[in-house]
């Protein structure tokens, strides 16, 4: 598979890497831990399950290189990423919406309703 994104506009050739079970670990740390955490680099690709953050990890740009691209440039990075990381995206998506689900009290924790009277 090509691993190789050419924006010839810009003369840029960006490599895609494909993570390691490691890399996917790493960055699972880092998630939870909102290590470095940028609102730009978490949201800008919201929508399309990435991030910055992300196309930082599996490719070669550096966040000087990513700051001076459109997001119609990283969007066309990312499709690549894509392709070449399915796996760390279908994984991605379940733990963030593990995250997001509200919390149902368990059966031995108390909870915080007011009693109901009969």
């Amino acid at each position: 598979m090509e691993r190789t994104v050419t924006l010839e506009h810009l003369n840029l050739t960006v490599t895609v890497k494909e993570l390691t079970v490691g890399d996917i670990r790493t960055w699972l740390r880092e998630v939870q831990e909102l290590k470095d955490f940028d609102l730009v680099d978490g949201a800008l690709f919201q929508e399309e399950g990435a991030s910055i953050d992300d196309l930082l990890r599996m490719t070669s740009l550096d966040k000087a290189e990513v700051d001076q691209l459109t997001p119609a440039d990283l969007a066309k990075v990312l499709e690549k990423c894509k392709k070449v990381n399915p796996h760390f995206f279908r994984f991605r998506a379940a733990v963030l919406e593990l995250g997001t689900r509200p919390e149902m009290p368990t059966p031995s924790e108390p909870s915080s309703a007011p009693p109901s009277r009969p």
